[in-house]
């Protein structure tokens, strides 16, 4: 299953898109959104630097592996937002097969398996805040279809550096995903559509629930 628009915004709002070579805590040069050579196709080097459009569509890119992932890992049917939620989790962990989250989720047992989730929240073991957070807003996004609204997209220009929000409607977001779904709340149209009039249908939706 494909990562819905809601989704794709969902991990963007959680990371953040670095437009030049870096080395991440392990030392790994790294590009994009948490692009590594270990990922296939581009293999960042010093001096490598992504437009925005280049960047996302790294990002949508590297998707297809942990949206591959989830789908070997269960094996029962998933709601959108519920596929949405694991593939947040595998892009952040890499450990949907590695422990008792799909186990649980295939035996049936999803509250257990929320739990499960919830105790990814340590880094070099130390409990971190943030995956504390990422954590509770992935469990709301399986069991409650909650998605953030996002209406920014953080960027570095060079990381370590100063960091900068860049509207999504500064982005011709049509030019990096041909086929993103609709949002999973919308009915899915007969051919793919661009993510730039999927994301005019959210917005729109947004509204409505706001007046």
């Amino acid at each position: 299953m494909k990562t819905s628009l809601k989704g794709m915004l969902a991990i963007l709002d959680e990371e953040a898109l670095v437009l030049a070579t870096y080395k991440d805590s392990k030392g790994v040069p790294t590009i994009g959104v948490g692009h590594t050579a270990a990922a296939g196709g581009l293999a960042p080097k010093p001096g490598n630097r992504l437009t925005l459009d280049e960047a996302i569509s790294l990002f949508t890119s590297d998707l297809a592996k942990f949206e591959s992932r989830v789908e070997h890992a269960i094996s029962r049917d998933l709601a959108a937002h519920q596929n949405d939620a694991l593939v947040s989790f595998d892009f952040n962990t890499g450990a949907i097969d590695g422990g008792s989250v799909d186990e649980k989720i295939n035996a049936g047992n999803l509250d257990a398996a929320m739990d499960a989730l919830q105790q990814y929240k340590k880094s070099g073991g130390a409990t971190l805040p943030g995956l504390v957070r990422r954590r509770a807003r992935e469990r709301a996004m399986f069991e409650r279809a909650e998605y953030p609204v996002v209406s920014h997209i953080k960027v570095y220009d060079r990381y370590p550096g100063k960091m900068r929000k860049v509207a999504l409607s500064m982005l011709d977001l049509s030019a990096f995903a041909d086929g993103a779904p609709a949002p999973a709340t919308a009915p899915e149209p007969a051919r793919p559509r661009g993510l730039l009039a999927a994301l005019i249908d959210l917005i729109r939706a947004i509204f409505k629930r706001r007046t």
